[in-house]
């Protein structure tokens, strides 16, 4: 059985296991067999980006207060706090696949300490602390804020072509049916660094994401153009990465339409309203979301 990859914050319907849960699923799977892993040596940026480097060298010196019985055993200053959201925010957003390799390199050496040590936890997971510290991040300013900077990417664009598909994953043996959607860029407001304006990108969905939601082949339509919070899904066969759609929450419907010069947010997941207007909407992604500067 492959690794648990540590990806906090998208939902179930990308997959990917709830925080909490997440936790928890380290020690049930830590039984399952790797292939000689050993302890990670520090990181380097011979091997890592700078952005990674910088935030997985925090994350362990914040676990220097980490007490397996007790938890932290200081309390950080909003100064701390914020510095921390920074690192994850810039590691996300330049460096997101390094940022998953690298701490699922770090969870298997783990996990083979814990499998040696009889199943007894000698320290504290990384992605452990990565968590409880985006808790703490969520009270001292917003749950909207802990999400919006775990997105890798803003980007808005018109669906040009959409193709149905199906994803056969390997883990769990199924087939399911996959959408594809063609989007044309036409504004970047995260990921400069990865597209550009016009670019096409393929960016996916499973059709079953939307059971409870809504109709994804009637909302997702050919010519409407959307504001989309996008994220790389990893594959389950191998070390492998497309564009999907990143869920804010249970009921978003992971793109925002945009019709002339308006938002529309089904859910009102920021509390604005469900009608804004898209040039001030996207001054305040901008304002509140985006810390490269």
């Amino acid at each position: 059985m492959k690794s648990i990859k540590i990806c906090f914050f998208p939902n179930v319907r990308g997959f990917i296991l709830p925080g909490v849960f997440l936790i928890l699923s380290a020690l049930l799977f830590a039984s399952c067999k790797k292939e000689n892993l050993t302890q990670p040596a520090p990181v380097s940026t011979e091997v890592y980006s700078v952005e990674v480097v910088d935030f997985y060298n925090t994350v362990e010196k914040f676990s220097q207060y980490f007490d397996l019985n007790s938890g932290f055993t200081k309390t950080f200053s909003e100064e701390e706090l914020r510095d921390f959201a920074r690192k994850y925010y810039l590691v996300k957003a330049n460096d997101p696949i390094g940022y998953e390799i690298y701490g699922d390199s770090l969870h298997n050496a783990w996990t083979e300490e814990l499998k040696a040590n009889g199943m007894k936890p000698t320290r504290v997971e990384p992605g452990t602390i990565t968590i409880l510290l985006l808790k703490q991040i969520e009270k001292l300013y917003s749950p909207q804020f802990s999400r919006m900077i775990d997105v890798p990417f803003f980007v808005c664009g018109k669906i040009v072509a959409r193709e149905n598909t199906f994803y056969t994953d390997t883990t769990l043996h199924i087939t399911l049916r996959q959408t594809n959607l063609f989007i044309q860029v036409d504004e970047i407001i995260k990921g400069n660094r990865f597209f550009k304006v016009n670019d096409t990108l393929k960016v996916i969905y499973m059709d079953h994401w939307y059971a409870f939601v809504l109709n994804p082949s009637t909302y997702f339509t050919v010519g409407r153009r959307f504001f989309f919070p996008l994220w790389y899904r990893i594959l389950s066969d191998e070390n492998k990465y497309e564009l999907a759609m990143y869920y804010l929450e249970e009921e978003s419907p992971g793109g925002y339409p945009i019709e002339n010069d308006r938002i529309l947010i089904p859910e009102d997941y920021f509390g604005l309203g469900k009608d804004l207007s898209w040039p001030e909407f996207k001054e305040y992604v901008k304002t509140n979301f985006i810390l490269d500067s």
